[in-house]
């Protein structure tokens, strides 16, 4: 799936397999998460071109269709939009005196995150993309946050750093990228 913004801004996520291929699944004991995780290949330009790729697991085929579905929510307008993305490690909690986890803080602020700090999907509003004739094409301002594995290098020992990349996307664009995840996890079902 490839969500592109103007200016070269991008973030593409590829499902290339499962981590764990030979797993055996034993259906008597209700999902097997080892068997379902997917190694998902990236690669990202963020605004100013810093570029990174990344190959990691992140994601479990269950995750990936919801990601899916919320591209697709997205782009009818259904997601909710959440609070800014910036600062989330700046946070600090008053009465405990130390700062939060920024994946806790995502969800808190209203972030669709996952069981793995690596993909958080968000959703800032809605605009218009500048077109022929002066009228613009719709847009969604879609937050696409990468942490751990996959934020940019270099990771360090002790911290899970984190990066927002913002686009301006057109509705058609969501669909057209839920449809390619689909295409993927279709090589890749949920066992």
């Amino acid at each position: 799936m490839l969500l592109g913004s103007d200016g070269g801004v991008h973030v593409q996520l590829d499902v290339v397999g499962y981590q764990f291929p030979d797993a055996v699944v034993d259906d008597d004991d209700g999902p097997d998460w080892d068997a379902n995780w997917l190694v998902v290949s990236g690669r990202v330009r963020a605004a100013g071109g810093e570029t990174w790729p990344f190959c990691d697991p992140g994601l479990t085929t269950w995750e990936a269709a919801e990601v899916a579905a919320w591209l697709e929510r997205a782009a009818r307008g259904e997601v909710t939009a959440v609070q800014a993305a910036g600062g989330p490690e700046d946070e600090v909690d008053d009465e405990a005196d130390e700062r939060p986890f920024w994946w806790d803080v995502l969800r808190e602020r209203g972030w669709l995150v996952f069981l793995e700090p690596c993909l958080s999907l968000g959703v800032s509003g809605a605009g218009r993309r500048a077109g022929a004739g002066g009228s613009g094409v719709p847009t969604v301002r879609v937050l696409v946050g990468l942490g751990a594995e996959w934020a940019p290098p270099p990771l360090p020992a002790e911290a899970h750093p984190w990066r927002c990349v913002e686009l301006e996307v057109p509705p058609d664009q969501l669909i057209r990228a839920a449809e390619d995840l689909r295409a993927d996890l279709s090589a890749y079902p949920p066992r």
